[in-house]
């Protein structure tokens, strides 16, 4: 674990801060493609799950 050391300046906290701020962008980010995969995985399911009609016969396609 690493260890911060306090400065007068205030800098290390304005470090971890800022790391903080890469984090949460980074996890914002995360989140986005996670909501993507799943809606495309949805669709997926959606078109798997459609029933295909040829003439008068019914074919419900699943995999």
């Amino acid at each position: 674990m690493q260890s911060y050391q306090t400065s007068s300046d205030g800098s290390d906290i304005q470090q971890v801060m800022q790391r903080m701020l890469q984090l949460e962008h980074q996890m914002n980010y995360l989140i986005k493609l996670m909501e993507y995969n799943n809606q495309k995985l949805h669709e997926i399911e959606q078109m798997q799950n459609k029933v295909c009609t040829a003439g008068s016969d019914s074919v419900i396609v699943r995999m």
